[in-house]
């Protein structure tokens, strides 16, 4: 019996998310120089983020499209059209908009406030930006999960993501240096998390108990490697940081599909 929404293709995405940071976290065990490498510029992690975040887009903007064609309400529409213009964006920043690509040097004005000499504004703080994005998943992680626990699914005429896809956003918090844990406030993804699990036994719903099964188990590896093993990460690595945006851009591509599906099948009733 399922009663969250879910479909075959968000357990695979959230499949994909589990066994993603279980091979890092593998690699970071046992092939520590490997994991140093995936650090690179233009490297397949972040070139890979950068790609879903631009596709994300596409998938949004058609949605835009097919929305006004449809003529339905004008704020989700201009939603949509915004939210495809903030990924696009986002993939711009995630790859300093071909810098590295084709080779230009960054502005002086840039470079003399950017922590890496990019050409991007996210790199101005990326601490502080880093902990932000952590922060605002969360809350639309945990938005998410209280309207399925509260057996909704919209929130102004857009679908949440399904149960799987909210939970592979509460994974990314874990996926982080954890030999001083700094409490914040995603740190209570666990207990939200948590929250699944124990509906998911109350409602008799399997496939999201074995989802939550999967979760406690990646992040128990997880924080497990880099807790007790966290020497390994390096004192200046930003590896651990690019595979945690990474599968943010995963989930978000995935987020974006179902909204493209939503919307087509809107618009085909229409």
């Amino acid at each position: 019996m399922t009663l969250f929404p879910q479909s075959a293709r968000s357990h695979s995405v959230f499949a994909f998310a589990c066994a993603y940071l279980l091979f890092m976290a593998g690699c970071l065990f046992f092939l520590t120089d490997f994991w140093y490498r995936l650090d690179g510029e233009n490297n397949f992690i972040e070139l890979s983020g950068a790609i879903a975040l631009f596709v994300t887009s596409g998938y949004l903007f058609y949605s835009a499209k097919l929305s006004f064609q449809r003529k339905h309400p004008l704020h989700e529409s201009a939603l949509l059209v915004g939210a495809g213009l903030l990924f696009f964006f986002a993939g711009g920043e995630e790859m300093s908009w071909g810098q590295h690509l084709f080779g230009w040097g960054t502005p002086e004005w840039l470079g003399e406030v950017n922590g890496q000499n990019e050409t991007n504004l996210h790199n101005i703080n990326k601490k502080a930006f880093d902990r932000w994005m952590d922060r605002i998943t969360f809350v639309f992680a945990a938005t998410t999960v209280t309207l399925h626990l509260l057996k909704r699914e919209h929130v102004i005429g857009f679908r949440m993501p399904e149960a799987p896809i909210a939970l592979g956003y509460l994974l990314l918090p874990v996926y982080r240096r954890l030999d001083v844990i700094n409490l914040d406030l995603w740190d209570l993804s666990y207990f939200v998390a948590l929250a699944y699990g124990v509906s998911a036994v109350l409602r008799k719903d399997r496939k999201m108990l074995r989802n939550f099964a999967l979760y406690a188990l990646t992040v128990a590896v997880v924080f497990y490697v880099h807790r007790y093993h966290a020497h390994l990460l390096g004192r200046n690595s930003n590896t651990y940081h690019e595979i945690r945006e990474t599968l943010f851009a995963y989930l978000c591509l995935a987020y974006g599909v179902q909204v493209y599906l939503d919307t087509r099948h809107k618009h085909a009733r229409a």
